[in-house]
């Protein structure tokens, strides 16, 4: 018995550690080495000409932020509002000349939702103010998620949240890669969800347009082997997106109250595995990212391997979700 009991001992200590991940073992890795190996980021990233989409806030800006720390790179933010812009590229500037990192940033104040014809117009004359001639890497983020029940949201939420979220991204790619003029690398990073992967009780919107997004960006990497697709499936992290969430309605303000930071994954951190991930190599295992605070980690990882298995624990924790959400109480 003594062996049996030996190999059982040793998955319930695997498991009691799988438990306590944030992100794929595989990330680990990346960022262990990316610490180790600081230059890592820096080859990939350094005099590259980078925009970031929705980079007036959250997860756009704090990656802007550590871009501006650690590269010498070129980055255009884009976002719509001027004011935020103006003060993620000082606090940029900021960042870049306290650790001589040499990094530039210009803003464009713009809505990924006018087309590819105003974001490529956007584009040309960013990189005319960089006096550069591409975009070599594009950190797609711009989007928004939504709070309210299936059936209770309105259409117009549902085509606001697919307009931005989709057909943001898809003008955003084709703007981008419209100004490519040399066989210098190229990549493109998809701010997707764990949402993309699996069923959102008060996000059934937000989940199918983060569905669209993954396999758009995997549709564009089997046509383009050339370039690097990362699509990055983040889970819960600690920004303002709630609060900018669309409810049942247009008019109608989600409730967020009871959603406590604390229980979401560090902006720094998250930001911090996507970059260490984009850039690590085999690129075949680093193509899709996974990181977020549990249990969702785990449910994920069920419903990708086991996915009957995921669809009725689904069911058991869909209504109980919207019926503490109903209570004003946290759903995470």
């Amino acid at each position: 018995m003594a062996k049996p009991l030996s190999i059982l001992g040793l998955i319930v200590i695997g498991l009691g550690v799988f438990f306590q991940l944030d992100a794929s073992p595989s990330l680990y890795i990346a960022d262990l080495l990316v610490k180790i190996y600081p230059n890592i980021l820096q080859q990939q990233f350094n005099d590259s000409v980078i925009l970031i989409t929705g980079a007036s806030e959250g997860i756009g800006a704090e990656t802007a932020l550590q871009l501006c720390s650690k590269t010498n790179a070129n980055l255009i933010l884009l976002a719509r509002s001027k004011e935020k812009l103006q003060r993620i590229q000082n606090d940029c500037e900021d960042v870049s000349s306290k650790n001589s990192s040499g990094a530039k940033a210009v803003w464009v104040q713009g809505d990924v939702t006018k087309g590819e014809k105003m974001l490529t117009k956007w584009l040309h004359s960013a990189l005319k103010e960089l006096d550069q001639t591409e975009v070599d890497i594009a950190i797609v983020n711009a989007g928004r998620t939504q709070r309210s029940p299936a059936l209770d949201t309105h259409e117009e939420v549902s085509r606001s949240i697919l307009e931005l979220n989709v057909l943001g991204s898809i003008s955003t790619v084709k703007a981008v890669m419209s100004t490519y003029v040399s066989n210098k690398p190229k990549q493109l990073i998809a701010l997707s969800s764990i949402a993309g992967k699996m069923p959102v009780p008060l996000g059934s919107t937000y989940s199918a347009s983060k569905a669209a997004v993954q396999n758009y960006f995997d549709s564009v990497r089997a046509e383009h082997p050339e370039i690097r697709v990362t699509t990055v499936c983040a889970g819960p992290v600690a920004t303002d997106i709630a609060k900018n969430a669309f409810g049942a309605s247009l008019i109608e303000l989600p409730k967020v109250e009871a959603e406590k930071k604390e229980n979401k994954m560090n902006i720094e951190r998250g930001v911090n595995l996507m970059l260490a991930g984009s850039v690590m190599s085999p690129y075949f295992i680093y193509h899709e990212l996974w990181l977020s605070t549990q249990p969702y980690l785990t449910y994920m990882y069920i419903f990708q391997y086991l996915p009957d298995l995921g669809k009725l624990l689904g069911s058991i924790i869909g209504p109980k979700r919207i019926e503490t959400w109903k209570k004003g109480e946290s759903i995470y």
